[in-house]
């Protein structure tokens, strides 16, 4: 039977990728190569993403509108950020929209969970402060999110089945906004990709592989 539980990734090897973003960082391959020579080295999973399984910021995690409290101060949005965390929140729910901009959530409107496995071996990691990069081409779009110390990094490619109507490699980092609940990571979506997981109807299905990266800039 075909599992349609949404984000349940089997754990795959880790280190494959390090010298290959290591050759990225350095400047020896363009990002488009990456694409190219990633999707033989991981495992893909295939993922099914039902509507019901879309949720409200608003209505799943309460607390982070009822105490916008937050007043953005002077600071460098794009360095190592901590998360926003909420583990007084248990959320069925694997992709959050709000129903407005919000600054103290960077003014993003839609998060995507991570992975339960990463969830359970990489908590650690995300409550760290972080930095968030986004890349896209093609039918990809991923993330690297780097600790603070620039000692580990762990990459987050989702391969989507349609193609991304611009066809030109994107790419920028984001102010972290990784939001932690009791059983979730929720990361945030920017808006040139929301189109691609706003679900509405049905059941979208796209792929997922990640792995962790140790002193990739060395």
């Amino acid at each position: 039977m075909r599992n349609r539980e949404l984000y349940k990734y089997e754990f795959s090897d880790l280190g494959a990728l390090e010298a290959l973003l290591s050759d990225y960082v350095s400047g020896e391959i363009d990002f488009p190569e990456v694409l190219k020579k990633s999707s033989t080295i991981i495992k893909t999973h295939t993922q099914f993403v039902r509507q019901n399984q879309v949720g409200s910021v608003e209505q799943e995690i309460p607390s982070i509108i009822e105490n916008n409290v937050a007043d953005k101060n002077s600071f460098d949005e794009y360095a190592a950020l901590p998360p926003i965390i909420r583990r007084e929140t248990n959320t069925d729910k694997k992709i959050l929209k709000t129903d407005k901009p919000y600054p103290h959530l960077n003014n993003f409107t839609l998060f995507l969970s991570l992975s339960d496995k990463v969830f359970k071996s990489q908590m650690e990691f995300f409550l760290e402060p972080h930095t968030t990069k986004v890349i896209w081409s093609m039918h990809k779009v991923v993330y690297i999110f780097t600790h603070a110390s620039n000692k580990l990094s762990l990459y987050y490619d989702i391969e989507l089945k349609e193609r991304l109507t611009d066809e030109t490699t994107g790419g920028k980092p984001i102010p972290s906004t990784t939001i932690i609940t009791d059983n979730r990571i929720f990361i945030p979506i920017n808006n040139e990709l929301i189109a691609y997981f706003d679900i509405k109807e049905g059941t979208k299905e796209f792929y997922v592989r990640y792995d962790i990266i140790t002193d990739f800039t060395n």
